[in-house]
């Protein structure tokens, strides 16, 4: 309840009411445990903060003085910065008065809350800066407690391991919170619901997660990257016979910046996941890249509904955290799908044995408007055996085997694509390129004056991988099919194009968890025509993982026929490619 008391006119009537505010104040007040100790000091001064500061869900520290623990620090500090900052100059009206000492005098007396918010209409509340200043020396103090304990876990009083702790929370804020829970000492009554967490990013994790079902995680990743690239001719010509530029490179850019948040609401296994992306070569927009709700009902299913991957290859769903170069390879980038919203699920039915399957809405729609998506789904699926144990993430093997460890997957992907009702190419479409690069629905790409607007794509991929004393293999190999042409302005020779290509890529760690040599080489055959990349650089684990990764390369490009700003490829190059990456994130 708010007290809202009238400014005093003068200062007979500033007396009267503070007096008035003193005899309640000391009316509530209960009698203190220890009259002579710094506990009741702690106690006493915490009715005079505009907030509950309560005990932390365990024990700060086990340091403390008599009867005075440092957790009630604050209480002491807080109101040291109160009684500093208060205003000793006068009442609102800027009048001396035995009033306004006497004022003050209540202050200081006071038990109640509602005799806060009274003598906040005294405008005698504290100067914010001074508290701010205080706040800084406490954070000071307790830094420097805790760095010249003998260990952080007798400073934060927490277990050995987090699971522990987490699971004795319940039973140490049951006795630490009981006196507040019970009102005592006027304070207002507080159950600690959440504590706050790091693991692989910033959690607040719930105390019990039956009681109060949320969890949130936020964690982030940049790639800063440089790029040069040095070209051996200055345009190419498509198979429509259309001439292009080819532009030389030398610069900087964040190619990835990501905030990512995750975690449950309602129930534990109801889990969600939001990626923002801002790339400095995606016109510094930022961008849901993905975003997705699932419930976990097992090991063998968990079920999608959202915007993610389309699950048409291994060295696509890995990921960009992890890759060996970096970024992803020349093949790679010209056969794989992309991003799309649909539902799918991914489990693991037998040990070892996972599958992901996905229905979408394209081969690649990601950030499309629904006028530039057609009506026709996409269906994928990727399987994969860790034949010898659990395989892990990435391709380094950082952990350094000791027996092999062997993976053997496939992935397959089919999309109908159907034009506009006046016959034009959907926007939808702008990603399928022929072997040279020319893009297929470009007036002319397959025959003179001809636009193809529809067609049927089948993408099959397989692959193997194997990591062993620090070495690393990875492979994989593409088909791709494309028929059931449609067309506008005459038709074209062909009834089906078929194109296939591959990577390699081979790692070795010579430094343990350190420094790792990496080359590779991949390809994209056609009937317009092959291209090539050939790269080879080094990986420095500055923290023994990929959070803290500086990487070097340099790949010899010859008529790239892929268009993609991620690994930083464009249609037609041919020269040298030379990057620099250091990446930093929280997983």
């Amino acid at each position: 309840m708010v007290v809202a008391v009238r400014r005093p006119a003068c200062r007979n009537a500033a007396t009267e009411q503070s007096l008035g505010l003193r005899e309640r104040g000391r009316a509530e007040r209960p009698k203190p445990q220890s009259e002579g100790s710094l506990s009741f000091l702690s106690h006493l001064f915490s009715p005079y903060l505009p907030f509950a500061i309560p005990h932390p869900p365990f024990p700060i520290s086990h340091f403390s003085f008599p009867d005075f623990p440092i957790s009630h620090f604050p209480f002491f500090i807080f109101h040291f910065s109160f009684c500093l900052s208060t205003d000793s100059s006068g009442c609102a009206d800027k009048t001396v008065c035995d009033g306004c000492a006497e004022c003050r005098e209540a202050l200081r007396d006071r038990r109640s809350t509602d005799d806060l918010y009274a003598l906040e209409e005294l405008n005698l509340m504290p100067i914010r800066w001074l508290h701010c200043f205080w706040a800084a020396i406490v954070l000071l103090v307790a830094g420097v407690v805790a760095a010249q304990s003998e260990s952080p876990r007798a400073v934060t009083g927490a277990v050995a391991d987090t699971s522990d702790r987490v699971a004795s929370l319940p039973d140490q804020s049951s006795a630490q919170f009981a006196s507040m829970r019970e009102g005592a000492y006027g304070a207002t009554p507080y159950d600690p619901r959440f504590y706050v967490d790091y693991d692989g990013g910033f959690v607040i994790r719930p105390i019990d997660k039956q009681a109060t079902p949320f969890e949130l995680k936020v964690r982030a990743r940049m790639q800063f990257r440089y790029v040069g690239f040095s070209r051996d001719a200055k345009t190419w010509t498509d198979n429509a016979g259309v001439t292009r530029p080819v532009e030389t490179r030398n610069d900087f850019e964040i190619e990835r910046g990501r905030l990512e948040f995750l975690g449950f609401f309602f129930d534990p296994s109801l889990q969600f996941y939001i990626n923002i992306d801002a790339d400095t070569d995606d016109n510094h927009d930022a961008k849901f890249h993905d975003f997705w709700v699932n419930y976990k009902f097992g090991d063998a299913l968990n079920l999608y509904v959202g915007k993610a991957f389309v699950p048409g290859s291994r060295e696509w769903l890995g990921g960009s955290t992890r890759t060996h170069l970096a970024d992803r390879s020349m093949a790679t980038t010209f056969f794989r799908p992309d991003r799309t919203i649909g539902i799918w699920a991914i489990g693991e039915p037998w040990e070892d044995v996972h599958y992901r399957i996905m229905l979408g809405n394209g081969f690649n729609t990601t950030d499309r408007k629904p006028r530039d998506v057609d009506s026709q789904f996409m269906i994928s699926g990727s399987f994969w055996w860790d034949a010898l144990g659990d395989f892990g993430k990435g391709f380094a093997d950082i952990e350094h085997h000791e027996t092999p460890v062997i993976r053997f997957g496939t992935s397959m992907t089919y999309a109908g694509q159907s034009p506009h009702d006046d016959g034009t190419p959907q926007a939808e479409q702008n990603f399928v390129r022929l072997s040279d690069g020319t893009r297929l629905i470009d007036v002319g790409a397959l025959a003179p004056g001809v636009t193809v607007n529809a067609f049927d794509i089948y993408l099959w991929a397989i692959d193997g991988a194997v990591k062993y004393a620090g070495w690393s293999v990875h492979g994989e190999y593409y088909f791709r099919w494309l028929n059931r042409f449609g067309t506008s302005g005459g038709p074209i020779p062909y009834t089906e194009l078929y194109t296939d290509g591959f990577y390699i890529d081979v790692g070795k760690m010579i430094v343990s968890e350190r420094l790792e040599l990496v080359g590779r080489m991949s390809t994209v055959d056609g009937l317009f025509g092959d291209s090539w990349e050939w790269a080879a650089g080094f990986n420095w684990y500055l923290n023994g993982k990929h959070s803290n990764k500086l990487t070097f390369d340099v790949a010899v490009l010859d008529g790239i026929p892929a268009n993609n700003s991620g690994p930083n490829f464009e249609v037609g190059q041919d020269g040298i490619l030379y990057r620099v990456q250091w990446q930093a994130a929280a997983y």
